[in-house]
């Protein structure tokens, strides 16, 4: 599993995180260009060209065993000033149990780790500006891919 969660978040690798949010339990995270999509409720949205939704703990440090800045549990103030951190992925480093940590140019680390066995989805990541397939990780491993 853990070579192929990198293969998979390898994508990231050299493209800026610029928008982070959250809705309900689950926090989101795009990397990449702007796409203008349609939008259910705002009829016009901005979407990156790679979207990561995380419904697990994580956390986002000043350095690999550094301060944490912010983490699930973190306000959604909190959370839209990380949008000005100017973080570019620069290494992608996964466990076998479906956890991985985005490494930035910066040197911020984005820790992903997920504890819940019961959870049906833990995190996934995909092109929200194009009908592509999703990669999911849940409790079961990693899922079979869906759009």
């Amino acid at each position: 599993m853990k070579a192929t969660i990198e293969r998979e978040l390898s994508v990231l690798i050299g493209l800026p995180l610029w928008a982070v949010g959250r809705a309900g339990s689950l926090e989101w995270f795009h990397f990449g260009g702007h796409h203008a999509v349609p939008d259910r409720r705002t009829q016009i949205k901005d979407v990156g060209d790679y979207a990561l939704h995380i419904d697990c703990p994580w956390s986002l440090a000043t350095s690999r065993y550094g301060e944490v800045i912010a983490s699930d549990e973190s306000s959604r103030e909190v959370l839209a000033a990380l949008d000005h951190l100017n973080l570019t992925c620069d290494e992608v480093i996964a466990d076998e149990h479906g956890g991985f940590m985005l490494h930035f140019a910066s040197g911020h680390c984005l820790d992903i780790v997920p504890d819940d066995d019961e959870a049906e989805e833990f995190w996934r990541l995909f092109e929200p500006h194009r009908d592509t397939p999703h990669f999911v990780v849940g409790s079961e491993g990693i899922e079979p891919r869906e759009a």
